[in-house]
């Protein structure tokens, strides 16, 4: 905690590193604004990581990107990587996103969150497929399972009986 003229500044927290190089990460846009707007989008984010694991070592084993934000299991081959992993990857998005949509300024709100992922049980919760009955506005969702060959869609539908349909 550091004091500047009357106002007290408190530092963040030191990202975590994990012993087991595997990460939950989650972002989300600026004042939960949407992230991606059209399928295109989905697809560009997913070649951007494609480019990147050619540069960088790391391996993506399920992620779930929705409209205004993303949760990746991650796992990093070098410690401490995870930082410089994800750097790469939003200022490479959020720059291909503001010119598509001839946009500037912030596209993901705060940095990125990352928990360690060192019990198997945190594991499965993060790979087990899950019926959400919070959110009440269908969308896109565009999702890869552990073990998965292809990325597919999946189209949430909100139905009177506020249950998700997967087609």
């Amino acid at each position: 905690m550091v004091q500047f003229g009357g106002v007290i500044k408190i530092s963040r927290r030191a990202r975590q590193y994990s012993q087991s190089g595997l990460y939950h990460i989650v972002f989300r846009g600026m004042n939960r604004h949407n992230i991606f707007e059209e399928d295109e989008d989905f697809i560009k984010f997913k070649d951007i990581v494609k480019d990147l694991k050619q540069e960088m070592q790391f391996k993506i084993y399920a992620f779930c990107l929705m409209s205004n934000h993303v949760h990746i299991l991650l796992n990093e081959y070098n410690t401490g990587d995870i930082s410089a992993i994800m750097k790469k990857l939003l200022v490479r998005y959020a720059g291909w996103f503001n010119r598509k949509y001839s946009r500037s300024g912030v596209l993901i709100g705060n940095r990125f969150k990352s928990q360690p992922v060192e019990k198997d049980e945190y594991l499965l919760s993060l790979v087990r497929p899950q019926v959400s009955t919070k959110c009440p506005k269908p969308g896109r969702v565009f999702c890869r399972a552990l073990n998965s060959t292809e990325d597919t869609f999946v189209y949430r539908l909100w139905t009177e009986s506020q249950k998700y349909l997967l087609q």
